[in-house]
Protein backbone atom coordinates (compact mmCIF):
# COMPACT_ATOMS: atom_id res chain seq x y z
CA UNK A 1 0.00 0.00 0.00
CA UNK A 2 1.70 3.71 -0.87
CA UNK A 3 0.30 6.32 0.47
CA UNK A 4 -1.75 8.88 -1.42
CA UNK A 5 -2.61 12.27 -0.52
CA UNK A 6 -2.99 13.93 2.69
CA UNK A 7 -5.40 16.59 3.19
CA UNK A 8 -6.14 18.68 6.69
CA UNK A 9 -9.59 20.01 6.27
CA UNK A 10 -11.47 22.80 8.57
CA UNK A 11 -14.58 21.18 10.14
CA UNK A 12 -16.61 24.74 9.60
CA UNK A 13 -18.47 24.58 12.87
CA UNK A 14 -20.04 26.79 15.03
CA UNK A 15 -17.07 28.94 16.65
CA UNK A 16 -14.59 27.13 14.67
CA UNK A 17 -10.76 28.94 14.93
CA UNK A 18 -9.38 25.86 12.47
CA UNK A 19 -9.39 28.03 9.77
CA UNK A 20 -5.98 29.61 11.65
CA UNK A 21 -3.96 26.37 11.24
CA UNK A 22 -1.38 26.38 9.25
CA UNK A 23 -2.88 23.78 7.68
CA UNK A 24 -0.45 23.00 4.67
CA UNK A 25 2.25 22.75 6.87
CA UNK A 26 0.37 20.43 9.21
CA UNK A 27 -0.18 18.23 6.24
CA UNK A 28 3.71 17.93 5.68
CA UNK A 29 3.98 16.90 8.59
CA UNK A 30 1.88 14.27 8.83
CA UNK A 31 2.83 12.82 5.65
CA UNK A 32 6.46 13.12 6.44
CA UNK A 33 5.20 11.04 9.96
CA UNK A 34 3.12 8.22 8.06
CA UNK A 35 6.47 8.00 5.62
CA UNK A 36 9.02 7.57 7.91
CA UNK A 37 7.00 5.32 10.07
CA UNK A 38 7.33 1.92 7.48
CA UNK A 39 3.91 1.08 7.44
CA UNK A 40 3.85 2.19 3.70
CA UNK A 41 5.76 0.87 0.57
CA UNK A 42 6.59 4.99 -0.62
CA UNK A 43 4.58 7.47 -1.65
CA UNK A 44 2.06 7.13 -4.43
CA UNK A 45 3.68 8.75 -7.43
CA UNK A 46 2.33 8.30 -11.17
CA UNK A 47 5.73 6.58 -12.42
CA UNK A 48 4.60 3.72 -9.05
CA UNK A 49 1.05 3.64 -8.67
CA UNK A 50 -0.47 1.94 -11.53
CA UNK A 51 -2.24 -1.16 -9.73
CA UNK A 52 -0.89 -0.50 -6.80
CA UNK A 53 -2.99 0.06 -3.59
CA UNK A 54 -3.23 3.73 -2.15
CA UNK A 55 -4.23 5.22 0.87
CA UNK A 56 -6.01 8.52 1.41
CA UNK A 57 -5.68 10.13 4.86
CA UNK A 58 -8.24 13.10 5.49
CA UNK A 59 -8.12 14.95 9.13
CA UNK A 60 -10.63 17.01 9.96
CA UNK A 61 -9.78 19.59 12.55
CA UNK A 62 -12.60 21.46 14.95
CA UNK A 63 -11.17 23.94 17.02
CA UNK A 64 -11.69 26.89 19.20
CA UNK A 65 -10.73 28.90 22.05
CA UNK A 66 -12.50 29.33 25.37
CA UNK A 67 -11.88 31.99 27.97
CA UNK A 68 -13.74 32.27 31.61
CA UNK A 69 -12.90 33.28 34.63
CA UNK A 70 -9.19 35.17 33.82
CA UNK A 71 -8.71 31.52 32.57
CA UNK A 72 -8.02 30.71 28.72
CA UNK A 73 -7.92 27.31 26.83
CA UNK A 74 -7.93 26.17 23.34
CA UNK A 75 -9.75 22.82 22.48
CA UNK A 76 -9.42 20.61 19.89
CA UNK A 77 -11.45 18.18 17.81
CA UNK A 78 -9.80 15.96 15.47
CA UNK A 79 -10.85 13.00 13.08
CA UNK A 80 -8.47 10.81 11.10
CA UNK A 81 -9.77 9.25 8.19
CA UNK A 82 -7.73 6.44 6.28
CA UNK A 83 -9.28 5.06 2.94
CA UNK A 84 -7.48 2.67 1.07
CA UNK A 85 -8.55 1.83 -3.10
CA UNK A 86 -9.05 0.08 -4.56
CA UNK A 87 -10.78 -2.06 -2.02
CA UNK A 88 -9.74 -5.87 -1.96
CA UNK A 89 -6.55 -5.00 -3.10
CA UNK A 90 -5.82 -3.01 0.03
CA UNK A 91 -5.95 -4.90 3.09
CA UNK A 92 -8.82 -3.57 5.27
CA UNK A 93 -7.12 -2.81 8.45
CA UNK A 94 -5.41 0.24 6.39
CA UNK A 95 -8.33 1.64 6.44
CA UNK A 96 -9.34 4.06 10.21
CA UNK A 97 -12.00 6.26 10.73
CA UNK A 98 -11.43 7.78 14.71
CA UNK A 99 -11.73 10.99 16.32
CA UNK A 100 -10.30 12.07 19.71
CA UNK A 101 -10.51 15.69 21.55
CA UNK A 102 -7.54 17.68 23.20
CA UNK A 103 -7.26 20.59 25.20
CA UNK A 104 -4.67 22.94 26.74
CA UNK A 105 -4.75 25.89 29.07
CA UNK A 106 -2.83 28.86 28.07
CA UNK A 107 -2.21 32.56 29.05
CA UNK A 108 -3.29 35.51 26.77
CA UNK A 109 -0.76 37.70 28.29
CA UNK A 110 2.12 35.32 28.18
CA UNK A 111 1.00 33.57 24.45
CA UNK A 112 -0.88 36.94 22.65
CA UNK A 113 -0.18 34.55 18.91
CA UNK A 114 -3.85 33.31 18.98
CA UNK A 115 -2.45 31.39 15.49
CA UNK A 116 0.44 30.20 17.70
CA UNK A 117 -1.43 28.35 20.62
CA UNK A 118 -4.02 27.04 17.93
CA UNK A 119 -1.22 25.08 15.77
CA UNK A 120 0.15 23.67 19.23
CA UNK A 121 -2.45 22.27 19.62
CA UNK A 122 -3.10 21.05 16.64
CA UNK A 123 0.21 19.15 15.64
CA UNK A 124 -0.09 17.87 18.89
CA UNK A 125 -3.28 15.94 18.36
CA UNK A 126 -2.88 14.99 14.97
CA UNK A 127 0.36 13.50 15.69
CA UNK A 128 -1.15 11.50 19.00
CA UNK A 129 -4.06 9.84 16.21
CA UNK A 130 -1.40 9.21 13.78
CA UNK A 131 0.88 7.42 16.34
CA UNK A 132 -2.11 5.72 17.62
CA UNK A 133 -2.76 4.18 14.01
CA UNK A 134 1.11 3.73 13.09
CA UNK A 135 1.20 1.45 16.38
CA UNK A 136 -1.98 -0.43 15.29
CA UNK A 137 -0.59 -0.96 12.10
CA UNK A 138 2.60 -1.96 12.92
CA UNK A 139 0.98 -5.02 14.85
CA UNK A 140 0.24 -6.58 11.75
CA UNK A 141 3.88 -7.52 11.20
CA UNK A 142 4.81 -7.93 14.66
CA UNK A 143 6.68 -10.94 15.75
CA UNK A 144 4.69 -13.44 18.05
CA UNK A 145 6.24 -12.04 21.06
CA UNK A 146 5.25 -8.32 20.18
CA UNK A 147 1.96 -9.53 19.40
CA UNK A 148 1.58 -11.54 22.46
CA UNK A 149 2.46 -8.63 24.56
CA UNK A 150 -0.40 -6.86 22.92
CA UNK A 151 -2.88 -9.05 23.93
CA UNK A 152 -2.33 -9.84 27.80
CA UNK A 153 -1.57 -5.61 28.43
CA UNK A 154 -4.76 -3.77 28.92
CA UNK A 155 -5.01 -0.55 26.90
CA UNK A 156 -5.92 0.61 22.98
CA UNK A 157 -3.63 -1.74 21.22
CA UNK A 158 -5.11 -4.96 22.95
CA UNK A 159 -7.94 -4.75 20.54
CA UNK A 160 -6.54 -4.38 17.33
CA UNK A 161 -3.89 -7.66 18.15
CA UNK A 162 -7.16 -9.46 18.71
CA UNK A 163 -8.14 -9.11 15.19
CA UNK A 164 -4.46 -9.83 14.14
CA UNK A 165 -4.25 -12.66 15.98
CA UNK A 166 -7.04 -14.19 14.18
CA UNK A 167 -6.52 -12.88 10.51
CA UNK A 168 -3.01 -14.69 11.03
CA UNK A 169 -4.52 -17.75 12.42
CA UNK A 170 -3.08 -18.02 15.61
CA UNK A 171 -3.84 -20.82 17.23
CA UNK A 172 -1.49 -20.35 19.81
CA UNK A 173 -3.05 -17.48 21.08
CA UNK A 174 -6.75 -19.17 21.59
CA UNK A 175 -5.90 -19.73 25.65
CA UNK A 176 -5.19 -15.81 25.51
CA UNK A 177 -8.67 -15.36 23.48
CA UNK A 178 -10.60 -17.51 26.21
CA UNK A 179 -9.00 -15.13 29.48
CA UNK A 180 -10.25 -12.41 27.22
CA UNK A 181 -14.16 -13.78 27.35
CA UNK A 182 -13.78 -12.47 30.97
CA UNK A 183 -12.48 -8.96 30.26
CA UNK A 184 -14.53 -6.33 32.05
CA UNK A 185 -14.43 -4.72 28.85
CA UNK A 186 -17.70 -5.25 26.76
CA UNK A 187 -15.58 -4.23 23.07
CA UNK A 188 -13.09 -6.05 24.44
CA UNK A 189 -15.05 -9.68 25.11
CA UNK A 190 -17.04 -9.54 21.89
CA UNK A 191 -13.73 -9.10 19.84
CA UNK A 192 -12.36 -12.19 21.81
CA UNK A 193 -15.48 -13.99 21.30
CA UNK A 194 -15.44 -12.91 17.26
CA UNK A 195 -11.78 -14.27 16.98
CA UNK A 196 -11.97 -17.65 18.80
CA UNK A 197 -15.17 -17.74 16.81
CA UNK A 198 -13.20 -17.21 13.20
CA UNK A 199 -10.69 -19.70 14.55
CA UNK A 200 -13.02 -22.19 15.12
CA UNK A 201 -11.80 -22.59 18.42
CA UNK A 202 -13.58 -25.36 20.34
CA UNK A 203 -11.47 -25.13 23.05
CA UNK A 204 -14.01 -21.69 23.84
CA UNK A 205 -16.99 -23.90 24.56
CA UNK A 206 -16.40 -24.38 28.43
CA UNK A 207 -15.41 -20.83 29.12
CA UNK A 208 -18.45 -19.66 26.90
CA UNK A 209 -20.85 -21.83 28.86
CA UNK A 210 -19.12 -20.32 32.24
CA UNK A 211 -18.63 -16.84 31.13
CA UNK A 212 -20.00 -14.33 33.64
CA UNK A 213 -22.01 -12.34 30.72
CA UNK A 214 -24.19 -15.77 30.18
CA UNK A 215 -25.90 -14.03 33.31
CA UNK A 216 -26.43 -11.14 30.93
CA UNK A 217 -29.55 -11.25 29.03
CA UNK A 218 -28.45 -8.67 26.44
CA UNK A 219 -25.07 -10.78 25.93
CA UNK A 220 -26.54 -14.29 26.02
CA UNK A 221 -27.44 -14.39 22.23
CA UNK A 222 -24.24 -13.55 21.13
CA UNK A 223 -23.03 -16.17 23.08
CA UNK A 224 -25.71 -18.86 21.88
CA UNK A 225 -24.80 -18.03 18.38
CA UNK A 226 -20.93 -18.70 19.10
CA UNK A 227 -21.75 -21.69 20.45
CA UNK A 228 -23.94 -22.69 17.84
CA UNK A 229 -21.24 -22.04 15.10
CA UNK A 230 -18.16 -23.98 17.17
CA UNK A 231 -20.81 -26.85 17.83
Amino acid sequence: VRLGSVAITPAAGVGDESSLVDREALARKARSRLLQAGIFAGEALESSSAGAAVARVRITLLMELVQADGKAAVRAEVRLNVSAYPQGVAPSHFGEDVQANAEMLYNPEAQPDKKGVLQQLAERAVDDLLAAYVARQKLWSADRQALHAALTTPGEMRLEAIRVAAARRLFDEVPTLVALLSDDEEAIRDAALGALVELRAPRAVPALTKAKSMKDRREVRKIIDALATLG
